[in-house]
């Protein structure tokens, strides 16, 4: 079995590969379509740049070729080869590992098969039309102060900080078990009444030990979304200092005691700006990239019967 699949070194270089190699597919298309892979290419270690850093036979990898195919990546991917030397040498061990296998490959003839070339021109196709949409994306408009400030003032309403609760909530199991569960019921209307009287909870939770019972006391923000419906329907309009009755839902016990409110509020410019920024530069991109193939589709006169599919 070729040492590129053995089970010892399956994790580096199927993680590297998939994450790195293959979802990086303009990496491995110049890889196979560059002089990467060209078997006779062999270089002279004459600088700190061209040192060899991996021989497959007369094919010679130098720091040079390395530091050329890691420009090839995302800067985020860049990023984290430059800072973790541990990375760089996996990523270096799978691309010799890969030109080894595609070396073997050619010896044998692959790369002759109809299909395997059929494959590498659509590879070399979805190549350059990644970089040409790249290139031409380039030249789209950028969002103005302008946009930004229409938008919100079209759009105002989409903009709004929704109520939000600072409580403290308590949250208890209900069991099957109908005379535990019985206990644990007295003991929810207890703790609701000892916060109602910001009286101490200490005994009330010692009980809920007694009977083995996982509860939860937490002190958090609550807004919409963030609790069960039923609760925060039952809550949405308490006053600070209010306290709930247990609220039963889908086998669990809430108890809420609101300590701070913040008031639903329209955001203003400012707070409303990135969020708007976001949306248009994202609409922007989606349009301008459909016009690009657009306008190719109709200078190319691209035709494309669906009819006829089957």
């Amino acid at each position: 079995m070729l040492y590129f699949i053995q089970t010892d070194i399956r994790v580096s270089l199927i993680a590297m590969l998939k994450h790195i190699i293959y979802t990086l597919c303009s990496c491995i298309l110049i890889l196979v379509l560059s002089n990467f892979f060209d078997s006779t290419k062999v270089y002279a270690a004459s600088s700190e740049k061209n040192e060899v850093l991996a021989e497959v036979g007369q094919w010679k990898f130098t720091q040079q070729d390395f530091d050329r195919i890691i420009g090839y990546l995302p800067p985020s991917k860049q990023e984290i080869l430059n800072k973790d030397l541990k990375q760089k040498a996996r990523f270096l061990k799978a691309l010799v590992e890969f030109k080894a296998i595609a070396m073997k490959a050619e010896q044998e003839g692959y790369d002759k098969r109809p299909d395997v070339q059929e494959q590498l021109q659509i590879k070399r196709d979805e190549l350059l039309a990644k970089m040409y949409s790249s290139e031409k994306m380039k030249e789209m408009p950028q969002i103005t102060d302008e946009d930004v400030e229409l938008y919100y003032k079209v759009h105002k309403e989409e903009f709004n900080i929704p109520l939000a609760m600072k409580a403290k909530l308590v949250i208890l199991p209900i069991p099957s078990d109908e005379e535990k569960a019985a206990k644990i019921r007295n003991v929810a209307n207890a703790l609701s009444q000892a916060m109602k009287n910001n009286a101490s909870l200490e005994t009330l939770l010692k009980e809920l030990d007694k009977i083995s019972v996982e509860y939860k006391i937490r002190d958090l923000w609550l807004k919409k979304g963030s609790v069960p419906n039923k609760v925060w329907d039952t809550i949405k309009d308490y006053k600070k200092d209010s306290v709930s009755p247990p609220i039963r839902d889908d086998g669990m016990l809430y108890i809420v005691k609101i300590k701070e409110i913040r008031p639903s509020r329209a955001m203003t410019l400012d707070e409303a700006r990135p969020l708007i920024q976001k949306k248009l530069a994202g609409q922007l991109r989606r349009e301008y990239a459909q016009r690009i193939v657009d306008d190719i589709m109709q200078q190319m006169d691209v035709t494309i019967f669906f009819d006829r599919l089957r």
